[in-house]
């Protein structure tokens, strides 16, 4: 399984539709549900803080996620975009391999 975990801090007063946008109904899962290679994501919130989460996306593979950004190019750029606007603040915190199928 390959995993990629960004983390956020919302707009203030946004954290509502960051939820949204980023949650399991949200335009983020919306898109990768486009293929099987998707496995899920978690979006978490750290306890001490309201304001700051991470999403972990669950991919079979590097290639498969990397299959998935070319074929849906404009569609995740896009979103990004539109997503953009609800952060204060976007870290890429890193790519994760590990043998296990089900996880975080």
């Amino acid at each position: 399984m390959f995993v990629i975990i960004w983390k956020f801090i919302p707009k203030k007063g946004l954290e509502k539709q960051f939820e949204e946008a980023y949650g399991p109904h949200g335009l983020w899962i919306e898109l990768f549900s486009k293929t099987n290679d998707y496995l899920g994501t978690s979006l978490l919130r750290e306890i001490d803080s309201e304001n700051i989460y991470l999403a972990v996306d669950r991919w079979n593979s590097k290639e498969a996620y990397d299959a998935f950004k070319l074929r849906f190019f404009e569609e995740y750029h896009l979103i990004d975009q539109q997503c953009r606007q609800l952060t204060e603040r976007e870290e890429f915190i890193g790519e994760y391999k590990t043998k296990a199928k089900a996880g975080i």
